[in-house]
């Protein structure tokens, strides 16, 4: 259950970042939102590939926040869920990428930017699995053969 919560927070807080990201106005060269009409069509598909896997996203948010009401969760509904969020990441992920490439290639500051979520990541799943916070009490037994 605990790990349920942690999942829904951290797709929250993703999901207000990114529509945060798309409301900002300081992309370079813009977005499908304005800017200079130079590469427009790239940056229109950035655009649509981004708010797609947004969409993605808010669905599976969805699923979490319904899964978290349930005590037994059907067996689709995960197979679903992780579906679905594999397609939204990969998707918000390509457009990174090729917003990247197509402006000013940045690969230092992005590959900084995705090291930092992992590590984060890793931070917290070790906080939530550690034997400190953690009901579960792990015991080994050895047989003396």
């Amino acid at each position: 259950m605990e790990m349920r919560r942690l999942t829904a927070a951290l797709l929250g807080i993703a999901i207000g970042l990114i529509i945060i990201a798309l409301a900002i106005t300081d992309w370079r060269y813009g977005l499908a939102f304005g800017g200079a009409n130079h590469d427009k069509e790239a940056m229109t598909a950035v655009t649509f590939l981004i708010i797609i896997g947004l969409i993605c996203l808010i669905i599976v948010f969805i699923l979490d926040i319904v899964m978290l009401c349930q005590t037994a969760v059907p067996s689709g509904m995960l197979t679903a869920r992780f579906v679905i969020l594999y397609i939204s990441v990969a998707l918000i992920m390509i457009g990174v990428l090729v917003y990247t490439a197509r402006r000013g290639g940045l690969w230092p500051y992005f590959l900084v930017v995705v090291g930092m979520v992992f590590a984060v990541l890793v931070a917290i799943l070790a906080a939530v699995y550690s034997r400190c916070v953690s009901s579960e009490r792990v015991v080994v037994v050895r047989s003396t053969r």
